[in-house]
């Protein structure tokens, strides 16, 4: 088992892109893009192609309507125990991750409900009540965070270009496993798009999906 700390991972990946001119910060408004047969202009960069990787918000793109998202919200809780040990993970239910220093964090819920980007009392509840099932050591919290997870409906990912302008390209659907798929499913897509390559048609966002829609 293992884990990756992906806020230092991406600000790592940030800091390396920046540095190189190849990374710009810009907001996006998907509605406003008018590609051409050929390219498309967002943000003041002219590309062939345009990929959204945009998580749940996704559900909002203008040029992919219709995507079979389950998303999912999910909070989490950082503390502080000096008596728990800091060389293992612990799975019972939920996880606990050491991050050094007496960190750890703990998580994570599943919420199909709430969507709301505030922390919830009743997650935390769950949370500390996992927690004493797994351990009688004293602890504070430090931190808690909330995310949504971009799931769809058959937990599988939503791939490929626009119908309408083959030029606009989507990248989503992860769900609670982007640190182990993205890196596969980013060289596959990568591959239609500049070898011409067939897309699985089980990751194509176009694919008619059965099962309850949480929304």
């Amino acid at each position: 088992a293992g884990w990756l700390d992906t806020v230092t991972y991406l600000d790592a990946v940030r800091a390396f892109l920046t540095k190189r001119g190849l990374l710009t910060d810009a907001s996006v408004d998907w509605s406003a893009l008018q590609p051409t047969k050929d390219e498309v202009t967002i943000a003041g960069i002219t590309a062939e192609v345009v990929v959204s990787c945009e998580g749940a918000a996704a559900m909002r793109n203008p040029w992919f309507p219709g995507l079979p998202f389950s998303p999912t919200k999910g909070e989490l809780l950082t503390i502080e125990a000096s008596e728990l040990p800091q060389d293992c993970m612990v799975m019972k239910g939920h996880f606990l991750v050491p991050l050094g220093e007496r960190r750890f964090n703990l998580g994570a819920t599943y919420n199909w409900k709430d969507l709301g980007p505030q922390p919830t009392p009743s997650a935390r509840q769950a949370l500390e009540q996992s927690l004493r099932e797994m351990t009688t050591a004293s602890y504070h919290v430090v931190d808690h965070r909330t995310g949504i997870r971009p799931s769809t409906r058959d937990r599988m990912p939503l791939l490929g270009r626009s119908l309408a302008h083959p030029q606009l390209v989507l990248f989503t659907g992860l769900g609670s496993k982007g640190v182990s798929q993205a890196p596969w499913l980013a060289e596959h897509l990568s591959g239609h798009i500049m070898k011409g390559k067939l897309l699985l048609p089980e990751l194509a966002w176009t694919r008619q999906v059965k099962g309850h829609n949480h929304l």
